[in-house]
């Protein structure tokens, strides 16, 4: 055995069923114990430990394969770690060894106090179980081991409980720890004492009585020592019941130690040049210095900070203290020195901030006078220091993620100001009802007074919404809208979406299909009220700030996830593990990497970005992932979430084929596949009921439990029966114990919220799809809610989608690019700069013992550099014929991506009428080659025509070779696909007609229209044998189509043939307002590449092109 599970290197045989492993620099003990009939109480008892993490525990984990459970426990070292032992105190002043025996019995408490709030329990709490750092900083073992018991035994049982004993018959739960750690203080304490041995005194419960009888006895005790017998005596009463509760238990733990610890007094001897200085500003005598600044000093509370003085020579320390800052330095002596004093309210804000609260007074000496009763300053100095250098990093990690979430912060206070904005309504006369198209024009009533506005909601507070931030906005096509008839109770509400706004505004066309125009009945000249639909959006904003809010409160599976994302060098190293079998023979090298990376995840490292390029495979490596976790952890809940439906759905479609275990969540069923649709919670919990009652009367029991089985089985049908009429009754509660076992679910970012059992449930993993156009606070959403996340996307592709009217309500200092700069972007290009220049791994410089200290396990000489396990690049193109590839890979993607031999000769169009895959057609020769303005928009005619006649020749190529191509036509502009699809409505339809007569075009959704039109959007995702790009400017600047996102997903959307209809020479120098054109760089590469891309010039006039 070389490895236990892929990952743990086997370096040690200690038995047939122990091993000492290694995985990285790290050593486990691991047992191996064979699998019973218990498997699955196990398997799920191991699923629900494994998530309990805390600064004080190291946890006995299990894990499994198909044969055997593995106890896994980390191999600390034995000269970093001390087991708890009286003797650890001894060492200590006396002064201060009670302070520092109670604060180990806290941080005890709070390992005890996190298991139970996770409704757990410990069960083996003893002094052998507790190792302690040379920092004094405590660490609880074998977590988890009470719960196996069955499987591994106990190795102690001297510190047990009466119950666990079997003293008296109760429950073993929560307060069972409570007992046992009350006998391990009571060795600690009576341990302090002299000639007192706990081991001799003690072996069960019973002897509790005559230990503290010889005590109370032999012994005079101090109070300290009586307030913790006290206590001691609480937690070790015989009956559970009666046992001093936790939180109480805390409390007289913190009330104690505030009693053991001394305040200290240090002198500040001030020099006299600021003595003197202190009377001429203050106006007193020299004599009255001392005296004036004691006076002013808030005795028992003071704020310090260390650094070096400007020149870097000199160590500074700075007090901040009633209504001074000493600037002090210790020199060689036992006291502050003093060369200079700040009031300044300013600096003191600071100091408060940032500095090491300590506890303390002081006495304020000048020049040459001393006063020897204060204490040694150096005696504590180094304490306060290290104590300040975590609190400056504590305070860096703080600023870094307000930063982080500042951004976050202003899109959403925008999209509420738009969603406010939009909150109003006008009133409108019902001019005519088209039942042929389902629309209805209405035209507005001017408002009788302008500056009254009615129509303004109070907010929370009772206050009106600010007039700045309510715009008077009109409506805008697509807007959804509601239309109810003025002042009638219990009008119909109509719902509908605005398809027009004429010119002047004062006529609005609304689309109302859903209803069917010739079912309503409105009466013409009637005025009815016309309302933004706003409910949908101020949901899911809602939804939006609710994750974010949970984020600055820290409330996430991963701990400290924000810090994790900002600084990538918190993610602490991990190993890849060996899979020794994948479910897809045909993935190449670079997937299979991804997917090990992700099966590698772990505690400390959760987190994994993997950058998919245009064809590269996304959702084959997804599935793959899937399979193998499913394979891999057999009790994991497991999340597939995207932006798109699509994009969720063509995950869940490879899946499926091989898991039957899946929900589909959702609201709009209608947006899901037809394979989707079968996974509606509804649908799954249907046939699961009815595979029980199918079950049920196929094997019918004995005659006297007949009668149950009949019960039971009307029950199912019951639910059944009841389901779809009462989303929240009783049987809907019970229904869901029937899908609790599902492992695998799929939903939106947003929409998988709006499954009931989404609050409760913590995932396993989340994998996020599409997470380049995703806001932060989208992706929290489900990301909050997991324990590690894998995120695929591509940031050079299409951004999260910022819209104008959100923009423009954006503060000054944020811009429209900046805001959709999206959560992936910023996360996958830190992760590159770590993976570049991590100064740790480089040896430019070390972590500080402080830094060590404060993440605990920083690994230090590695010799890999592990960023890059938390990010990955998939590099073969399984999409485009290469040179179609190479074109948008050397731009784009530093020419990484290579052209898979999979697809070697099944990227050939076999057209005669081009010579390549890639083809330019210019029209910088023509005479009408320039773009116009319609709207906000540009149209280019020119190129329409010549997409026109390119049309033709590619039909009449097509049945001349009876190919059948997919086409699609991208545009940049919503003008242009308008004047397109109206200039090649005739072609389209001759097109339709072909695929019809040579194909199955009703199986190929791609071939079903004829051919589709529309702008990047709409393609995102998906891909077309041809694509055509039709560039549309020719003439001024270019800002709009000057993305290079946005190009990029234009350009690599076409599989066989691309062919770019534009200006070349216009676009190759085409300015922009900030950036670079991304198209010089495109006109470049085919220029120099002419033995691979094809340039055709265009005809000087429109003769001879098809009109349609």
């Amino acid at each position: 055995m070389d490895k236990i599970l892929g990952i743990y290197e086997v370096v040690e045989r200690i038995s047939d069923n122990e091993f000492i492993c290694k995985k990285g620099i790290l050593k486990f003990n691991i047992t191996k114990i064979l699998k019973d009939d218990k498997e699955s109480i196990y398997s799920h008892k191991a699923q629900n430990l494994s998530s309990i993490q805390h600064k004080n525990l190291i946890n006995i984990s299990m894990d499994e394969d198909e044969k055997y459970f593995y106890a896994i426990r980390e191999e600390l070292e034995p000269q970093e770690f001390d087991k708890l032992d009286t003797s650890i105190f001894l060492a200590y002043s006396e002064d201060i060894r009670y302070q520092k025996l109670i604060e180990c019995y806290l941080q005890i408490f709070e390992a005890i106090k996190y298991i139970h709030s996770q409704g757990l329990y410990h069960g083996n709490i003893n002094t052998d179980n507790v190792l302690v750092n040379r920092q004094n900083e405590v660490f609880l073992l074998d977590f988890g081991k009470s719960y196996f018991y069955g499987l591994l035994g106990y190795d102690n049982t001297r510190f047990h409980s009466p119950e666990q004993l079997g003293f008296i018959k109760c429950d073993i739960d929560s307060k069972t720890d409570i007992f046992s750690f009350g006998l391990c203080m009571l060795k600690l304490l009576v341990g302090i004492f002299e000639d007192f041995n706990f081991s001799e005194y003690y072996n069960t419960p019973d002897d509790l009585y005559k230990i503290f009888k010889a005590i109370e006895n032999d012994y005079e005790l101090n109070d300290i020592d009586n307030d913790l017998f006290v206590l001691i005596k609480k937690m070790t009463v015989i009956n559970p019941n009666d046992r001093i509760p936790l939180s109480d238990l805390g409390q007289e733990l913190i009330n104690i130690l505030s009693k053991t610890r001394k305040t200290y007094c240090f002198e500040i001897n001030l020099q006299p040049k600021v003595a003197q200085d202190y009377r001429e500003i203050h106006d007193i005598t020299i004599t009255e210095v001392i005296d004036d600044i004691e006076s002013k000093i808030e005795k028992g509370k003071s704020y310090w900070s260390f650094g070096l003085d400007k020149e870097g020579n000199r160590e500074v320390i700075k007090i901040a203290c009633g209504e001074f800052i000493f600037y002090c330095s210790t020199r060689e002596g036992h006291y502050l020195f003093c060369f200079h004093i700040s009031e300044n309210a300013r600096e003191f804000d600071e100091l408060y901030s940032n500095g090491v609260e300590f506890y303390n007074d002081f006495s304020i000496t000048i020049g040459g006078m001393h006063n020897s009763k204060c204490d040694n300053v150096q005696n504590i100095k180094d304490e306060l220091k290290e104590r300040f250098e975590l609190q400056k990093l504590r305070n860096k990690y703080l600023e870094i993620d307000k930063k982080a979430i500042a951004t976050e912060e202003e899109l959403l206070i925008a999209e509420k100001k738009t969603i406010e904005q939009k909150k109003n309504s006008k009133l409108a006369l019902l001019k005519s009802i088209d039942k042929g198209s389902d629309t209805i024009t209405f035209e507005f009533i001017p408002p009788k007074n302008k500056n009254k506005r009615d129509d303004i909601d109070d907010d929370e507070n009772g206050a009106k919404e600010n007039d700045i931030d309510k715009k008077d906005r009109d409506f805008k096509p697509k807007d959804k809208v509601l239309i109810e008839e003025k002042d009638k109770l219990n009008s119909r509400t109509i719902y509908g979406e605005v398809a027009t706004l004429k010119p002047d505004k004062k006529d609005i066309v609304i689309n109302v299909g859903k209803y069917k125009a010739t079912n309503l009945k409105m009466d013409k000249n009637k005025i009815y009220q016309i309302s933004y639909d706003f409910q949908v959006e101020e949901i899911l904003w809602n939804k939006k700030n609710k994750a974010l809010e949970e984020l600055k409160n820290g409330n996430a599976q991963i701990p400290n996830i924000m810090r994790k994302i900002n600084e990538p060098k918190e993610l602490q190293p991990n190993t890849l593990i060996e899979i020794e079998k994948f479910f897809d023979e045909m993935l190449d090298e670079n997937q299979k990497e991804a997917v090990i990376k992700t099966m590698s995840l772990d505690n400390g490292s959760e987190i994994l970005l993997i950058q998919g390029p245009p064809g590269t495979g996304k959702t084959t490596t997804i599935t793959e992932m899937l399979l193998q976790l499913l394979d891999r952890h057999r009790h994991w809940k497991i999340l597939v979430a995207s932006q798109s439906n699509q994009a969720v759905d063509n995950v869940l479609e490879k899946v499926c084929q091989k898991e039957e275990k899946i929900l589909r969540i959702g609201n709009r069923e209608e947006a899901m596949s037809d394979i989707a649709r079968q996974f509606t919670p509804e649908r799954v919990l249907n046939k699961l009921i009815i595979d029980n009652i199918d079950r049920i009367s196929k094997k019918p029991i004995e005659e006297d439990f007949k009668y149950l089985q009949e019960g039971f089985a009307k029950s199912l049908q019951s639910i059944t029966d009841k389901l779809s009429r009462a989303k929240d009754s009783k049987e809907n509660k019970l229904a869901t114990l029937f899908t609790k076992n599902i492992r695998l679910i799929f939903g939106t970012l947003l929409g998988i919220s709006s499954w009931n059992n989404f609050r409760d449930i913590a995932f396993d993993i989340a994998i996020v799809d599409e997470a380049g156009r995703a806001t932060l606070s989208e992706l929290l959403v489900p990301c909050l809610k997991a324990r590690k996340i894998v995120l695929v996307g591509d940031h050079k592709q299409l951004a999260p989608v910022i819209d104008d009217e959100i923009a423009s309500n954006l503060n000054k200092e944020f811009t429209k690019k900046e805001v959709a700069t999206s959560f992936f972007e910023r996360l996958f290009k830190r992760l590159e700069e770590y993976s570049k220049e991590d100064r740790y791994l480089n040896g430019e410089a070390s972590p500080s013992l402080v830094e060590r200290l404060f993440l605990r396990r920083i690994i230090n000489n590695m010799h890999e550099n592990h960023i890059e396990h938390f990010k990955h690049r998939l590099i073969y193109n399984y999409r485009a014929e290469d040179k179609i590839c190479q074109l948008y890979n050397q731009p784009f993607y530093d020419g990484e991506l290579k052209t898979s031999q999979a697809i070697e000769g099944k990227r050939e169009h076999n057209l005669s009428i081009f010579n390549s895959s890639v083809v330019w057609i210019n029209t910088n020769r023509r005479s009408d080659k320039r773009d116009k303005q319609v709207g906000t928009g540009k149209i280019n005619r020119c190129n329409a025509l010549l997409i026109n006649s390119i049309l033709y020749k590619l039909k009449d190529d097509m049945q001349k070779y009876n190919l059948k191509h997919s086409i699609g036509i991208i545009t940049p502009y919503r003008a242009q696909t308008n004047l397109l699809k109206d200039i090649l409505s005739k072609i389209k339809k001759e097109f339709k007609d072909f695929y019809q007569k040579n194909s199955d075009s009703n199986q190929d959704k791609d071939l079903r229209n004829g051919f589709d039109i529309g702008t990047v959007d709409s393609f995102q995702g998906s891909d077309r044998d041809i694509i055509i790009y039709d560039c549309v400017r020719s003439g001024g600047r270019i800002d709009f189509i000057a993305d290079e996102k946005r190009l990029n997903v234009s350009l690599s959307r076409a599989k066989k043939l691309l062919i770019i209809v534009g200006d070349m020479e216009f676009l190759y120098s085409a300015t922009v307002s900030e950036g670079e054109n991304p198209f010089n760089k495109i006109v470049y590469y085919i220029d120099r590449n002419k033995d691979k891309c094809q340039i055709i010039d265009a005809n000087a006039n429109t003769k001879g092109e098809k009109n349609g």
